[in-house]
């Protein structure tokens, strides 16, 4: 990973690869055919956005990281009517942490741990320094 990436580039691209909301449940408003199957109106539904941020028809090479990818769309804010409303303000915040962080600070020896759950990944330490 070129070091002259840029931060949003970066960002963009862990999102979509390990986001931290990796799922959430919807139900079905009317009978929809969904995979294949019918679901009648009111089936629950899983949607696994760390899955969809993969799909091979949506992102060239789904499984490779790539900063500034052409097709960097991706689903970990949602989409449409139910997107997350402060999706860009999220990413402001982040993007300005990160700077600071890669202009200031290195990583530590510490592997970064996780907080059990199933479709949340919400890590419990970053260990860093100042440089």
């Amino acid at each position: 990973m070129p070091t002259t990436a840029r931060t949003a580039d970066l960002l963009a691209e862990v999102l979509r690869l390990d986001p931290p909301v990796r799922a959430t449940r919807r139900v079905t408003v009317d009978e929809v055919r969904l995979g294949g199957r019918e679901l009648p109106a009111g089936s629950p539904v899983l949607l696994r956005f760390d899955a969809a941020n993969r799909d091979p028809q949506a992102f060239t090479e789904p499984a490779t990281f790539r900063p500034g990818r052409p097709d960097a769309g991706q689903l970990t804010f949602g989409t449409g009517e139910r997107g997350c409303p402060g999706d860009r303000h999220a990413l402001a915040l982040a993007t300005g942490v990160l700077d600071v962080l890669r202009e200031r600070c290195r990583r530590g020896p510490t592997p970064m741990s996780y907080e059990p759950h199933p479709t949340l990944r919400v890590p419990t330490t970053l260990e860093v320094s100042g440089r």
